[in-house]
């Protein structure tokens, strides 16, 4: 036997025990396929959502904890605190601001609102209109 033929005979058997298994598990060959690839697009979702945005909210949770109000920072100041070119931050008041950036291949907003973090919705939002009731996110 040659070296080709081994391979070949090794990587026929791993398959065939591959298929046995998932033909066992729940949705057989094809769910457990599909499962995988679900898996996988969750995991470049997490993988290129953008850390600044992390680093952003972070650092102006920790701000409101210190001084009780968001900082109203220029370019400068946000690369001096760590947050990228791909971050945007909307001050909306001392008690608002919304964080927009690059979130699982689009665009996310983030709403923090008096040192509670409302939460990250998709797609780019600018600040609400109305604080009280910061539609489209869910107020405390």
């Amino acid at each position: 036997m040659n070296g080709r033929a081994v391979l070949l005979t090794f990587l026929a058997l791993g398959i065939g025990t591959w298929t046995l298994w998932a033909s066992q598990r729940p949705g057989g060959v094809s769910g457990t396929v599909n499962g995988w690839i679900s898996h996988v697009r969750g995991d470049v979702a997490k993988v290129s959502a953008d850390p600044d945005l992390a680093t952003a909210r972070r650092y102006y949770n920790n701000q409101y904890s210190a001084t009780n109000s968001y900082p109203r920072l220029s370019e400068a100041d946000l690369s001096a605190a760590g947050i990228g070119v791909g971050v945007t931050v909307e001050w909306c008041s001392a008690q608002a601001v919304v964080i927009q950036g690059g979130s699982g291949g689009g665009t996310a907003s983030r709403l923090l609102l008096a040192g509670h973090d409302l939460g990250e919705l998709p797609n780019k939002y600018d600040c609400p209109i109305d604080l009280a009731d910061p539609v489209p996110w869910k107020s405390r």
